[in-house]
């Protein structure tokens, strides 16, 4: 990449002029809302394939039909810190590794700051830096690796009293969960509708959700929708890594038949 001035020190370079990068995003829901398959289909893309699942919650066991994934058992904080930094020192031999989970990393935390003592307000605020610390790290990978990085994460259901609606968050302490979605360029709340084998992803910044998606403004991607229904051998990720990273179109009639069929069967 070569700059396209000099300023004093600094060298300017072209944002069009960018190498390829990593998507680095989260994937939040309800136990049984297909957050871990929905990540590893990665294995599906030729944008996302061979996927590498960090499994701290035991959760590999829902993706075993997908072939050609790995994956390796983590059991403690530094061990997940010790995987990154190899990553960081040299390019992973995968496109995208999955990280399942970050609420169950956090535990992992929090083991290592207070040991078997009650975790006290000092704690919370060592375990936060050490959450957000990582994930900047991560970021980075991505961005210099070109690996897609994917955080999984439960999600917290809490009434808003004020506005009588349930807010569905992240499932961390209140510091963690507002500062974890800047780090990362999207985060979507997975849902299941009633009476229907159908999943909802959204994008969708509300009251409601924490969810965001950052993208370039051009033409493709700006046809992904913020919200659509899924089944379970659609297979989204592909859809959206083909766009976002392959210059390919969204499959717009594809996702409004499923929204068809879903609002159908509820």
């Amino acid at each position: 990449m070569e700059p396209v001035r000099e300023f004093g020190e600094f060298k300017v370079y072209s944002l069009t002029s960018l190498p390829p990068s990593g998507v680095c995003f989260a994937v939040y829901g309800e136990p049984g809302s297909g957050k871990t398959t929905f990540a590893c289909d990665a294995q599906y893309s030729e944008y996302g394939a061979p996927v590498c699942l960090l499994d701290i919650e035991s959760g590999a066991n829902s993706v075993t039909d997908i072939e050609g994934a790995e994956h390796i058992p983590i059991s403690s904080w530094d061990k997940l810190v010790s995987f990154k930094d190899l990553c960081k020192k040299s390019k992973p031999p995968w496109k995208t590794i999955v990280i399942d989970n970050m609420s169950e990393a956090l535990s992992l935390v929090m083991r290592k700051v207070a040991g078997l003592d009650a975790i006290q307000i000092q704690h919370w605020n060592k375990v936060t830096s050490e959450i957000l610390f990582y994930v900047r790290e991560w970021r980075t990978i991505a961005q210099r690796q070109d690996v897609n990085v994917v955080f999984i994460a439960w999600e917290a259901a809490e009434r808003d009293a004020y506005m009588d609606t349930i807010k569905h968050s992240l499932a961390f302490n209140p510091a963690l969960r507002e500062s974890f979605p800047g780090l990362i360029d999207w985060v979507c709340w997975l849902s299941v509708p009633p009476n229907t084998n159908m999943r909802t992803a959204d994008f969708r910044k509300t009251q409601r959700s924490q969810a965001k998606f950052r993208v370039s403004r051009d033409a493709r991607a700006s046809k992904i929708p913020l919200l659509f229904h899924y089944g379970p051998t659609d297979r989204p990720i592909v859809d959206l890594l083909a766009v976002v990273k392959g210059g390919a179109e969204w499959p717009t009639a594809k996702y409004e038949r499923l929204a068809k069929l879903a609002e159908q069967r509820q």
